[in-house]
């Protein structure tokens, strides 16, 4: 357990935990590391809390996990990664049963949230603000999970084009997220994803950047969001933009 540290001007990762089933990281503050600020990762599952964290000016990503199983991300804060492609605010890779929730994340150099893999998550009341590329991410390998409340601005701050949320995944909800002002869509399921469900969506004021054609039924409304994947369906009143119910 890591609990109520400062660490400043570290030259490789901050923390770096290795193969530890059982690890908590809770109130550190973390500034100017010159690789990631947490990183956890070895050929074992993990089990842990991330919690209450800030971390700021890392030149890769602020925190990341390989190989998480009901693992918790919860409350961090994190700013200002390094202008680089790689450099992300919050990154999972292959996480199972993991939750990643009321994070705050602003100015990364690449993609604000990047869940690689993730299965069974949650992902909710996130805020990411100023991402390098797009606010939040999940490729090609997440799936079955929730995506609830979060709110994505701004995002293609170094790399244009980058999207509020996109989706590449399967299965997915996508609920009651606001996603405006990004430089791509606000709101991008690609042609990789199937069967998603969405409402309650908003998105506005999005630039649309590399965003269309859009082909699939519902196209939904480029320049703010766009649909291309297969067999996705909308409960109903999204507004991004288009009229209350489609």
């Amino acid at each position: 357990m890591l609990e109520d540290l400062k660490i400043d001007g570290s030259a490789a990762a901050a923390i770096h935990i290795i193969d530890n089933q059982n690890f908590v990281v809770r109130r550190v503050t973390i500034s100017d590391s010159g690789a990631e600020g947490i990183l956890v990762d070895g050929p074992m599952s993990k089990q842990g809390t991330i919690e209450k964290n800030l971390v700021r000016r890392t030149q890769a990503t602020a925190i990341r996990v390989f190989g998480g199983t009901s693992l918790g991300v919860i409350e961090n804060h994190v700013e200002e990664t390094a202008p680089l492609a790689g450099a992300y605010g919050i990154g999972l890779d292959g996480c199972e049963s993991c939750l990643v929730a009321e994070n705050t994340v602003h100015g990364t150099g690449d993609t604000g949230i990047f869940l690689r893999g993730l299965k069974s998550g949650k992902v909710y009341n996130n805020t990411v603000g100023k991402a390098g590329f797009h606010g939040i991410f999940l490729d090609t390998a997440s799936s079955d999970s929730l995506v609830l409340n979060n709110v994505v601005s701004g995002s293609g701050a170094v790399t244009a084009g980058g999207c509020g949320l996109f989706v590449d995944a399967d299965r997915v909800m996508i609920e009651g997220n606001t996603l405006n002002a990004n430089s791509g869509a606000g709101l991008r399921l690609s042609a990789a994803s199937i069967l998603l469900t969405f409402g309650r969506n908003t998105a506005r004021g999005n630039t649309g950047v590399g965003v269309g054609p859009c082909a699939a039924a519902p196209a939904l409304f480029p320049p703010n969001s766009c649909n291309d994947g297969g067999g996705n369906t909308t409960f109903g009143n999204n507004l991004i933009p288009g009229p209350p119910v489609f």
